[in-house]
């Protein structure tokens, strides 16, 4: 063989024989048998939150399969509370069901993407993922891993690095699908490119079977080997996606939840309904989550909205923590801890939305002080809150306009 068919050889993924290929296309029912078959896998060995979780980390593992002939890599961030919640066990049984895994508790930038084939890539599991990234220091120690787990989401978005032996810049791939394990969230990047799946810890009437890796492991991976012949068998239907107008979720998660809608779609039987309802909902729930820690910032523009008078186009920032502080029921005048919100939190609160303090001359004295200028503030407004008069009246003496939320004076 020559040199250059060795080399076409290594660029091309595995796929099964011609013979076995005809086999496999010629039961068209086996490919849901597969999906079922993972599915109970699944329930013998790990509580999940709900059904849906179920399917999504189903359809996850299936299409690590056939990364070669997708444009996303969909992340899998397994999410706990606290400890003993189960995420290491469905680390260990996804690791045995996906394609090729490649499983590290910490790893380097360099060790990962040379870790990475362009034609064949593993799947990755990082767990404890938290010890990465749980602090704000860990995270700005990790910043290039982020970037690398970023960036490995969609296909051809290689990293550029100096080979200082060769004297010359290289391509390396980051393509792959991956699975983190952490405590708590993982950073706001991740999390979005991610299936995820929240788990909770197992009660006493959910019984589930002891996972062995020296016992399970060969039986798992020969069901993982199966579903890889499978749906390499259809590589061709698998590469040409999903019609827009056949998902359920739109935009980033739309990227997120193709790879496995595809592979739905082609087991075909209740799968691609099971697979719909679970982006949905899942989809859903993360916004939920995502709404949820977005609420103090959402009230604080409504609030700010409340406690601005319309004649002043600048406001120094101690005066707004004490409007804030004397809206009645606000969650200002017990913010953290038993005390009130101050200034250097008011300033974090607001940041995300693209405003800072500045120094402005403001109040009857005009002294200069740091605050907030009324445009950049209306800017926002207009575009997180709805159309809508105040809810309260101003906190300044004399008559104000009234509302629903009182302001003490």
């Amino acid at each position: 063989m020559t040199a250059q068919r060795r080399k076409t050889r290594q660029q091309m993924p595995a796929l099964p024989t011609p013979r076995v290929r005809d086999q496999v296309r010629a039961r068209p029912r086996y490919g849901r048998w597969l999906l079922d078959q993972v599915h109970d896998t699944l329930r013998r060995f790990v509580i999940l939150p709900s059904e849906e979780a179920y399917d999504a980390v189903t359809l996850w593992v299936a299409a690590s399969h056939g990364v070669p002939w997708l444009d996303t890599a969909p992340r899998l961030a397994i999410i706990s509370p606290t400890k003993r919640c189960g995420k290491s066990r469905l680390i260990d049984v996804c690791e045995c069901l996906s394609f090729n895994p490649l499983t590290t508790a910490n790893t380097t930038v360099a060790a990962l993407v040379r870790s990475i084939s362009p034609v064949d890539p593993p799947t990755i599991f990082i767990d404890e993922a938290d010890t990465v990234f749980g602090t704000k220091k860990q995270a700005e120690n990790n910043e290039d891993l982020r970037g690398i787990v970023n960036s490995g989401h969609q296909r051809g978005r290689p990293v550029r690095r100096w080979d200082v032996r060769r004297n010359r810049a290289e391509e390396l791939e980051t393509f792959a699908f991956a699975a983190l394990a952490a405590i708590k969230d993982l950073p706001d990047t991740i999390m979005d490119r991610a299936v995820v799946v929240r788990m909770r810890r197992r009660a006493n009437d959910e019984k589930v079977e002891r996972f062995r890796l020296s016992r399970n492991r060969e039986e798992l991976e020969a069901l993982g080997a199966k579903v890889n012949r499978w749906l390499r068998s259809y590589s061709e239907e698998l590469s040409k996606g999903v019609p827009e107008d056949a998902m359920p979720v739109e935009d980033r998660a739309a990227d997120t939840w193709e790879p496995l809608i595809a592979v739905a779609d082609l087991a075909g039987g209740k799968w691609p309904d099971r697979a719909r309802a679970a982006a949905r909902v899942m989809t859903g729930a993360e916004a939920g989550e995502a709404a949820s820690g977005d609420a103090a910032g959402l009230e604080l523009l409504q609030d700010l909205r409340t406690v601005w008078y319309p004649e002043e186009d600048k406001v120094h920032s101690n005066t707004i923590v004490n409007r804030l502080i004397n809206i009645e029921g606000a969650r200002w005048s017990n913010y953290q801890y038993g005390r009130p919100i101050n200034q250097y939190e008011l300033a974090q609160l607001i940041k995300p939305y693209g405003i800072s303090p500045k120094s402005v001359r403001a109040g009857a004295d005009k002294a200069n002080r740091k605050g907030f200028e009324r445009h950049a503030i209306e800017e926002v407004w207009r575009r997180y809150l709805p159309e809508e008069q105040p809810r309260s009246a101003s906190v300044a003496p004399g008559q104000r306009r009234s509302a629903t939320r009182k302001v003490r004076v």
